[in-house]
């Protein structure tokens, strides 16, 4: 770490007004007090400027920067210019950070970190606990994390730090997906990743929150990868040591996310040549999104295959039985697809897609095109949230 050992925290700001006190007076209870908050604003149409103007009359480590609406890439990226560090630590406007997020951060850069990502705690639009907190799932290492950013972003935003070494170049249309985008480059680049298996923030979840648009946050990715040649990609993991059968199945499920079946395909059935029964979780991901693939070719015999296949061999993920359900729905078998859709329901109750599919099936809707066909495995799976 630098002598100094200054943190520069940039957040972006557009109509944050609701959320700056809250998220000034988590810095000034740091346990750590070497740092500085630049705050951008990205032509904000409330009173998001006046709020920080007034924070920064009382502390000078806290800093407004001003620019017209051009989105969130372009405030990082200024905001990251504006620096006087290169230790950088992200926060989104509406979120706080615990005590000890800056003492904990400084360490592990002390330690050699370049990439920081820590554990999370999800609140309401009011602040009020949720009871979930969000890590690392527990098979994902400093060896295997790039490979598996290809299927799923680990990173969130406002928990990451890292040390910019300027020696990459920052996707000004990547959004709200800007975080992918960085860490994503990093790792391609070696940089050296550190968990720190703690909460740092507290998350706040609302309508408003730039990655609940789902659409756009697939759009996003989609910006991201246009930087890629993906036969490139497939070379260089090689190079890095992975073998076929992960980098084949990465990158398909990495292109899926993003609709580009052409390219998906090639990769999704290889990886099913190449496939390893022993390793349940990869198995497992090869299935299903084989079987999401099917679906979106309209190959559904194939789809339904893959899918019961994995029931036989004792994967109860709730994504697999409401497919199931979906796909008995389209071949007139309501009946046995309502115990499916209620299966998943019980394995998760906050499982939108299959409450969707029950409302349509107790209603008597049969027309299977109005039904949801879950194209991820559930976010428990991936991201290993823990209810408390």
């Amino acid at each position: 770490m630098n002598k100094s050992g200054l943190l520069s925290i940039i957040t972006p700001v557009y109509n944050g007004e609701k959320f700056l006190n809250e998220n000034a007076q988590s810095w000034l209870k740091q346990t750590y007090q070497n740092f500085e908050v630049i705050y951008v604003d990205d032509g904000s149409s409330d009173n998001s400027r006046n709020l920080i103007e007034e924070i920064v009359k009382c502390d000078q480590r806290f800093k407004l920067v001003c620019q017209d609406h051009v989105g969130i890439a372009q405030a990082i990226k200024r905001g990251i210019q504006e620096a006087g560090s290169n230790y950088i630590v992200f926060m989104d406007q509406d979120d706080i950070a615990m005590p000890w997020r800056l003492e904990k951060t400084a360490e592990a850069f002390a330690n050699g970190a370049e990439l920081i990502m820590g554990d999370y705690e999800i609140i309401d639009e009011f602040g009020k606990p949720t009871g979930r907190i969000v890590s690392f799932p527990s098979f994902i290492t400093s060896e295997n994390l790039l490979l598996e950013q290809f299927k799923r972003t680990y990173f969130l935003g406002s928990a990451m730090a890292f040390k910019y070494k300027g020696d990459f170049e920052f996707h000004v249309d990547s959004g709200g997906a800007t975080d992918y985008d960085i860490s994503l480059k990093m790792l391609l680049r070696d940089y050296q990743f550190v968990y720190i298996p703690d909460i740092l923030i507290r998350y706040r979840v609302h309508n408003r929150n730039t990655s609940a648009n789902y659409s756009k946050q697939k759009q996003d990715v989609k910006t991201i990868f246009s930087q890629y040649e993906h036969q490139e990609l497939f070379q260089h993991l090689l190079k890095k040591g992975f073998n076929p059968f992960e980098v084949s199945l990465s990158l398909g499920i990495c292109y899926l996310f993003q609709n580009n079946l052409d390219v998906a395909s090639p990769y999704l059935q290889k990886a099913m040549l190449l496939i390893n029964q022993s390793d349940r979780r990869t198995y497992q991901e090869c299935m299903f999104y084989n079987s999401v693939l099917y679906f979106l070719l309209d190959e559904y015999s194939k789809s339904f295959e893959l899918l019961h296949d994995l029931v036989k061999k004792g994967y109860n993920n709730p994504s697999i039985f409401n497919n199931i359900g979906v796909m008995l729905v389209y071949f007139a078998q309501t009946a046995k697809a309502k115990e499916w859709f209620n299966q998943a329901h019980d394995l998760n109750k906050q499982y939108s897609d299959v409450a969707h599919n029950l409302k349509l099936l107790n209603d008597n809707h049969v027309d299977y095109r109005d039904y949801k066909f879950t194209t991820r495995l559930l976010r428990e799976v991936l991201t290993h949230i823990q209810i408390r």
